[in-house]
């Protein structure tokens, strides 16, 4: 059968337990820790749980000296070595949503400059209008996918707090247009408010649909669940 194991696919024989497949690996048990599907194993768990064709296992080793009372321990500690394919994902999430909401911040200042100056230029008004709303959406694509790639790469509890804090966001975008009256509902200042409603809205849709999906999967096709919280 094939594991993904820190990132390189390898070949391994049938009916593998975890505490076998360290042994093969040839690394000292009490100087790693396991993740297997996104899930921390217990080390006195491993003779038991039998690897499966596709499984996804990060072997990570402890650095500084000393063991933990407990692989989880351990990880908060910080006390193992940052995963580079890890940092790697985390790079491009940050980049894609930064420049995401740099371009929508653009749009949105242009937005506000055509409402102040919506009488200057009347015959241009309408071509201007969706050039702006061009630089929005495209803004507005970005953030989505960082949303749908952050749902695949980061852990299931933080797509899941991420996706609840997103769909939150709507509220208060609302309750402060309300109290501090800068947006022209039929302006086009209005088209940002739209923005800054539906793009938290839609996100975090994405976010907890994604991650309901690889709960649902891992429940019903990978032989180790995820956890949902």
């Amino acid at each position: 059968m094939k594991l993904l194991i820190n990132g390189e696919e390898r070949s391994f024989a049938d009916d593998l337990t975890l505490a076998a497949l360290v042994e093969q690996l040839g690394v000292k048990a009490d100087r790693v820790a396991i993740e297997l599907n996104h899930n921390i194993v217990r080390r006195d768990a491993w003779a038991a749980t039998k690897l499966r064709e596709g499984d996804r296992l990060e072997v990570v080793h402890f650095v500084g000296g000393g063991t933990a009372h407990n692989d989880t321990e351990a990880l908060l500690k910080g006390r193992l070595e940052k995963r580079p394919q890890g940092s790697k994902r985390m790079v491009i999430l940050y980049a894609l949503g930064a420049i995401g909401l740099f371009v929508i911040a653009v749009g949105s200042l242009l937005m506000f400059y055509l409402e102040e100056h919506i009488y200057d230029h009347p015959n241009d008004f309408y071509i201007v209008l969706r050039s702006y709303r061009s630089v929005l959406l495209i803004g507005a694509t970005l953030c989505l996918v960082a949303c749908f790639v952050g749902a695949v790469a980061v852990k299931l509890r933080t797509a899941v707090i991420a996706g609840i804090v997103a769909l939150g966001i709507p509220f208060a975008v609302v309750a402060s247009a309300l109290v501090i009256p800068v947006f022209d509902i039929h302006g086009p200042s209005g088209l940002v408010l739209w923005v800054l409603v539906l793009l938290p809205l839609v996100g975090g849709a994405i976010l907890l649909l994604v991650a309901l999906f690889r709960f649902l999967w891992s429940k019903f096709v990978l032989s180790h669940p995820l956890t949902l919280l």
